[in-house]
């Protein structure tokens, strides 16, 4: 037999697939230690085949060692894993990079699990046997002999990822077994009370009955020593935090019924929820689940924001208490490797995460949800290359469904729902009694400047903010552009105080007073002159959250307020602390950026002010308009969400913009009908698909070189299928690195002709083995 195994690395020209000889059994997902190089190795096998047909046979190796007698990733993870590789013309380690377990693939700890006696009898407060290096050293007689143990019940295994941190482990207390009674003469009071309440308790942490009896470790040696209790180490969960709710189950009202049912019954992989803010989303997620669950399936609930997760986890938790388990970024190592651990133990039946949660080894997922699943986070990042919902789509195919929740779906989900590929399901009210969409102004900020008015604030929203605070209700302020001021720049010369690394001008943050790269995070104190023509005359221009926040401090100073970016949310606890002081009512005022346009449901918010409306409008892409109105539909959503009358106030200097207005009445069917025709017009998704190539180096030469070589490479390879390509590009440079880039616009029928014939180009102009140049390819 012969297998195909994946060694995880960071080199692109040794990361392929290794073929190695092998003499016992082996399955896809098992690891194995081979001689790699001058050292060994532990890959994962992915392939297993008996004909081998590749040249040099006789240079194979034989596998060393199969370290595994079960996969520790499941055959759908590893086909994902594959299709993601071919989809996206990545390689195997992006590919698997977040399908594989916390930590190191090759420190993966397998226990034995004791199940039951021979006679059948269920064994119970046994310690899990660790394997380790105990079960590697085995000879194959004595592994054949715990397999057949395994397949009669007797045994199970528990698989432990190994990470920089361990199971956390905590002092327990109990009774000594068969102490001796006339030990418990002469105890004292304090030793009397604390054997008592170990007794209540059968076991109790020593940090417990400490607190509780308000007493020193003494009475506690004592009993130890007089051998009436034992002190024993017991692993715990680093529980992640969240609010203890009893939620009262609601009753859905008919449109909520209706969506549930449409969703439960439809014979369509994916489900479009649309409904509007405040229509009740959530409670439709919840009820889905439950009957999910209830048929012994497991769900999966991905977020954009990691700020979205304590309100989700709240709900969820209060609804299905310990079988909800959470994974984002902002978790601790330690709460990381616990919370996986209970998804691929199936101790838990709900993962709540963001995009990467997709991934989560559940064995018998059913229904992914997907909220606020127009937001570009589930889209293409950094060096993790894929999107989010086509993954989800991919992995739950022929399996179970997915829901796509949006109050704004992207234009490109509601065509496939309004031409018949998703199930479409609306929610067109709010859900709670009384609850309205907000009304909605439009403050013409040109002719406030006519007026007289040069404050960030128009007339109209300071009154609303006034008469809001004068009625203790809270306020939003919306503005999506972090810092005090957009950039520092000469008034002289014009000249615009840039990153040396990057192409990108600085932006100024006063609560520190420095400028700050928003793209590398390098940091520089401001020129006291131009470096171009030694003007003094520096100034900065724009406005941020920063500006926003001492604006209200100065025109507002009762007002207690809280600013939510990206600045002050980057520690741990960040999200879960603004959540419960906007809940509990201890800010007036919440100003933010997008982060606060989504999900928040905060009954006491009647007022949203959009600072600057036009901000996301006129940028150089062909989602401007799609995501300006979806900013702005999402931020006014948050408004009178209870029986309180909400109000919206969006500031712009184009009044008379369709978006604008399409915006301000939150009407989605118009917006879109406007929308799909442009983009049919100029040949954009869902009617062509977009791909684009990009060319990175510390030479900016050389990525022109590159562009240039692989789109004649494309003109003889890719013929078959018509392509529309755009001119060179040069992006701006970011981190000293150049980029130039072009995209191609092609039908969507023949997307994967184009694929396949994007992969020959890459083969046949060997653009990665060229270690000064990398090519990033964006779908």
């Amino acid at each position: 037999m012969f297998c195909d195994i994946f060694i995880e690395n960071n080199y692109k020209k040794i990361d392929i697939l290794y073929t190695y000889i092998v003499k016992e059994e082996v399955k896809p997902g098992m690891r194995v230690l081979v001689n790699f190089g001058t050292s060994y190795r532990v890959g994962l096998v992915l392939f297993v085949y008996k004909d081998y047909k590749g040249e040099h046979f006789d240079k194979l190796k034989e596998i060393s060692d199969v370290l595994d007698d079960e996969p520790i990733i499941s055959e759908d993870l590893i086909n994902l894993g594959l299709w993601m590789k071919d989809r996206y013309l990545i390689g195997y380690s992006k590919a698997f990079a977040p399908i594989l377990p916390p930590g190191n693939l090759q420190k993966i700890k397998k226990e034995i699990k004791i199940e039951k006696y021979p006679s059948g009898k269920d064994l119970e407060d046994l310690n899990s046997i660790d394997l380790g290096k105990f079960y590697e050293d085995m000879d194959t007689f004595e592994k054949n002999i715990v397999k057949k143990i395994r397949r009669k019940g007797y045994i199970s295994y528990v698989y432990t990822p190994l990470v920089t941190v361990k199971p956390k482990l905590v002092n327990f207390l109990k009774l000594k077994d068969n102490f001796d009674i006339r030990n418990l003469e002469k105890l004292s009071d304090k030793q009397r009370e604390t054997f008592d309440l170990i007794n209540d308790a059968k076991e109790i942490s020593r940090i417990e009955v400490m607190s509780k009896l308000g007493i020193s470790y003494s009475p506690i040696k004592s009993l130890i020593e007089k051998k009436l209790i034992v002190e024993f180490k017991k692993e715990v969960n680093r529980e992640v935090d969240h609010e203890e709710v009893v939620e009262n189950k609601i009753t859905l009202n008919e449109e909520q019924l209706n969506a549930v049912n449409s969703i439960l019954e439809t014979d369509k992989v994916v489900s479009l929820l649309h409904g509007l803010t405040g229509s009740g989303k959530t409670e439709v997620y919840l009820n889905i689940a439950s009957k999910v669950i209830e048929d012994g399936g497991d769900v999966i609930v991905l977020v954009p924001e990691i700020g979205l997760t304590p309100q989700m986890i709240d709900r969820f938790k209060s609804r299905f208490s310990d079988k909800v388990a959470v994974i984002h970024s902002k978790l601790s190592a330690g709460e990381r490797y616990d919370e996986y651990r209970k998804i691929l133990n199936g101790d838990v039946k709900i993962t709540i995460g963001v995009r990467s949660a997709v991934f989560v080894p559940f064995k018998n997922l059913k229904m992914i949800i997907v909220d606020e699943s127009h937001d570009s986070s589930y889209d293409f990042h950094d060096n993790l290359k894929y999107d989010t919902i086509e993954v989800a789509i991919k992995r739950i195919k022929d399996k179970g469904k997915i829901i796509l929740g949006s109050a704004t779906p992207s234009v490109e989900s509601y065509y496939y729902a309004e031409n018949g590929f998703y199930n479409l399901t609306k929610l067109k009210n709010r859900a709670k009694k009384g609850a309205y969409l907000p009304e909605t102004s439009i403050a013409d900020m040109r002719d406030e400047l006519i007026l007289g008015n040069v404050s960030i604030f128009s007339n109209e929203l300071k009154e609303r903010i006034s008469e809001k605070l004068s009625k203790n209700q809270q306020i939003i302020l919306f503005l999506n552009r972090r810092g005090f001021s957009n950039f520092i720049s000469c008034r002289s010369c014009g000249e615009v105080i840039k990153c040396d690394d990057c192409d990108i001008s600085m932006t100024y943050h006063k609560i520190n007073n420095r400028l700050i790269c928003h793209y590398c995070g390098k940091t520089k104190v401001i020129p006291k002159v131009c470096p171009s023509c030694g003007s003094k005359f520096i100034k900065e221009f724009g406005v941020g959250t920063q500006k926003v926040e001492e604006e209200v401090n100065k025109l507002f100073p009762q007002a207690r307020v809280v600013r939510m970016d990206r600045d002050t949310t980057s520690k741990k606890d960040s999200f879960r602390n603004f959540y419960d002081i906007i809940k509990n009512h201890e800010a007036d005022v919440i100003i933010g950026t997008q982060m606060i346009s989504k999900g928040f449901d905060f009954e006491n918010v009647t007022l949203v002010g959009i600072i600057a409306a036009d901000l996301s409008l006129y940028i150089s892409d062909y989602k401007a308009k799609e995501n300006t109105f979806q900013l702005i539909t999402q931020v006014s959503g948050r408004a009178g969400r209870a029986s309180k009358k909400g109000e919206v106030v969006i500031q712009t200097y184009n009044p008379d913009s369709d978006i604008i207005n399409y915006s301000a009445k939150g009407d989605y069917e118009d917006f879109y009908k406007y929308e799909i025709e442009e983009r049919k017009v100029f040949e954009y998704p869902p009617f062509y698909k977009l791909v684009e190539l990009e060319f990175s180096s510390y030479d900016e030469n050389l990525t022109y070189k590159w562009a240039e070589r692989f789109l004649k490479q494309m003109s003889e390879d890719i013929n078959n299928i018509n392509l529309k390509v755009t001119n060179f590009i040069k992006m701006p440079k970011i981190k000293k690195i150049n980029r130039t880039k072009f995209s191609v616009k092609v039908r969507p029928r023949d997307l994967k002709l184009l694929i396949e014939g994007l992969n020959r180009v890459i083969i046949n102009c060997k653009i990665r083995e060229d270690k000064n140049i990398d090519l990033d390819i964006e779908f």
